[in-house]
């Protein structure tokens, strides 16, 4: 794997590419065990070495050929009341987060990053939870 990085990265030093090899496994890990946050952990890590924007491309790359069969096998199952609203929202919202990502200084993004995700561990970790019926702009 390193080698094929090394291939696609070829300015990295070789601890970047540890890096990139240890957020990918941990990523994997997550996912494999719960289903979802490979992007959660690969993230923070990929950025620290290749930057936000390129990790973004990254995570998309290695994603992409595990996510979407899962989500055509999905479809069928699927209540697209709910679906429809939140791909809308995710396409028309995902210029500005790219816009962010290119304006703001990385520091600052890491902080934002970090406090969301810390806030939603907090959340989850409090066994809070919404008691109301979710409608459309919920």
């Amino acid at each position: 794997m390193t080698e094929l990085l090394a291939t696609l990265f070829p300015a990295l030093p070789s601890s970047g590419l540890a890096i990139l090899t240890l957020a990918t496994l941990l990523g994997g890990l997550v996912r494999g065990f719960t289903g979802f946050g490979f992007a959660m952990v690969f993230m923070p890590l990929a950025s620290i070495v290749i930057g936000p924007v390129a990790a973004l491309a990254l995570i998309w790359v290695i994603d992409a050929p595990f996510a979407l069969p899962l989500a055509a096998r999905s479809a069928r199952r699927a209540d697209w009341r709910e679906v429809v609203p939140l791909l809308v929202a995710a396409t028309l919202t995902l210029p500005i987060g790219l816009w962010l990502l290119l304006w703001l200084d990385r520091q600052t993004m890491r902080w934002l990053l970090a406090g969301l995700v810390l806030g939603a561990v907090a959340l989850m970790a409090s066994g809070w939870r919404y008691q109301g019926r979710p409608g459309l702009p919920l």
